[in-house]
């Protein structure tokens, strides 16, 4: 979730889905379901963000 070249936000991605992960399974999902949640939470993550948290977007000039 915090990108390959981000060590603070690869810290900060695992931080942010252990947390989310825990707090939903507890709460919300149950305890069956938290593995899938943490795969919905990245999955998305990679969808909608590619570059991480933190990860800066680079433009390639061609």
């Amino acid at each position: 979730m915090g990108g390959i070249s981000s060590v603070p936000g690869a810290v900060l991605g695992g931080l942010v889905l252990g947390i989310v992960e825990n707090l939903l399974g507890a709460y919300v999902v149950g305890t069956q379901l938290k593995l899938t949640v943490a795969m919905v939470l990245i999955v998305g993550m990679l969808v909608l963000r590619p570059g991480g948290l933190i990860g800066l977007s680079s433009a390639k000039r061609v």
